[in-house]
């Protein structure tokens, strides 16, 4: 497989993305980025790492990424849930409040978990935060439930 990021991937112009993502060779994931600038979507990072985790370990390759902001990727943990190091080295703050990185939910207490890292991004009163849980619960275990996808649900936020 292979997958081009572009300078800008979001939810209103995914659709290049998607349709660039050539799936041929499943056994490899190639991984190519812009030269100066990307700016992803979280949903991104999580569909590349999930069509990632399906290929054999060490199976995953990344150019040299040269764009200033290639420490959202490292920050997000898409490289440590591909196994694979892209020579990026920064400083971590605490995410809380402000993100969540890539997560693989595989069990019940993975999905609480999860979901208590995001509701505080939401800045919501306690009985609103309460659809948004049920929602983001059934969601995931949906995921888990029918999917039939071996590892489980990649979820970031």
């Amino acid at each position: 497989m292979k997958c081009y990021i572009s300078n800008s991937v979001f939810i209103g112009n995914i659709d290049p993305f998607i349709t660039g993502f050539d799936m041929s060779n499943p056994e490899n994931l190639d991984i190519t980025t812009h030269d100066t600038w990307m700016s992803v979507h979280p949903v991104v990072l999580a569909m590349i790492a999930a069509k990632g985790l399906t290929v054999p370990k060490g199976n995953v390759s990344v150019d040299s990424i040269t764009a200033s902001s290639r420490g959202y990727f490292e920050r997000m943990k898409l490289f440590e849930m591909l196994g694979v190091d892209a020579g990026i080295h920064i400083t971590e703050l605490d995410p809380s409040g402000r993100f969540v990185p890539l997560s693989q939910i595989r069990t019940a207490d993975e999905q609480s978990r999860f979901i208590t890292d995001v509701i505080p991004l939401l800045h919501l009163q306690p009985e609103q935060a309460k659809a948004i849980n049920y929602v983001l619960s059934e969601l995931i275990r949906n995921v888990l439930e029918h999917s039939g996808a071996p590892n489980g649900a990649i979820v970031a936020a």
